[in-house]
């Protein structure tokens, strides 16, 4: 077993901001550190990330805006947790053509899709669009609304190596 998971970066803006599924963001990047399971992402990863950070920052609506404060802080605290970024061969090629042949409308969230299928892992989000766009094609990818909080009924969680 690959012990690695894929995240997008709508599951990184949940570690450190408070929004819905924040709890489960939260729930899964611990379980990933106490499982010590690799978490990957494309390239573009932390500039997507801040860049979703920037737009709450400049967002009209006074619930999501961040204040200069909010966004500096989680932004340091987002550049702590360990993601690795890869480029393995033929990510690009592969990305694009996939979100040609699947009508994605983003080649960046194709670029998350095929890492993860590249690398034979999960990929973890919380962008319902995407889950809407790929269907059941890709059942590598889990929309984050899945992922179980600690406690709930079945769930066992996975012992640390």
């Amino acid at each position: 077993m690959n012990h690695a998971i894929a995240v997008d970066a709508s599951v990184a803006v949940k570690w450190v901001v408070i929004e819905p599924l924040s709890a489960q963001a939260r729930a899964l990047v611990a379980d990933s550190a106490a499982a010590r399971r690799r978490l990957l992402a494309p390239p573009h990863f932390a500039g997507e990330v801040t860049n979703a950070l920037h737009q709450r920052w400049r967002s009209g609506d006074p619930i999501k805006r961040l204040t200069d404060a909010e966004t500096d802080a989680a932004i340091a605290t987002f550049l702590q947790f360990r993601v690795e970024p890869r480029n393995p061969a033929g990510l690009y090629e592969r990305a694009l053509r996939l979100a040609r042949d699947w009508h994605l409308a983003s080649v960046y969230d194709a670029l998350y899709v095929v890492l993860a299928e590249i690398e034979g892992v999960e990929l973890w989000t919380a962008d319902s669009r995407l889950i809407r766009e790929l269907g059941d094609q890709a059942p590598w990818v889990k929309p984050l609304s899945s992922y179980p909080l600690p406690g709930e009924l079945g769930v066992v969680p996975e012992a640390p190596n």
